[in-house]
């Protein structure tokens, strides 16, 4: 690589690590609000951590959690396969919600 490429280089990563330095700064003096409204949450149960339910996860943001398990992983939440079971679901509750206002 030539001079000018490394410099490039370099500068990139300068650039990368200043967002990650700015990034981390914000996430330590946000603070996340309760939402007291339905929440739904897809669960990928083949990659969900042991020895704490989504539930207990949630419970310091949201108060009215809806979960539904999916036998997937994360990386393959997407999949034709996945899409199967989750396509009619997310089509049921989007029908539902739409008749929240009739």
């Amino acid at each position: 690589a030539t001079g000018d490429e490394l410099e490039e280089k370099r500068k990139m990563f300068d650039q990368i690590q200043a967002n990650y330095d700015d990034s981390v700064g914000l996430l330590s003096a946000a603070t996340t609000a309760v939402y007291h409204g339905e929440t739904t949450l897809f669960v990928a149960t083949q990659t969900q951590p042991e020895g704490e339910t989504p539930a207990e996860i949630w419970a310091p943001y949201v108060k009215n959690l809806r979960t539904f398990e999916l036998d997937c992983s994360h990386i393959t939440m997407m999949s034709p396969e996945t899409l199967k079971v989750l396509g009619p679901l997310l089509n049921q509750l989007l029908s539902d919600i739409g008749s929240l206002g009739n």
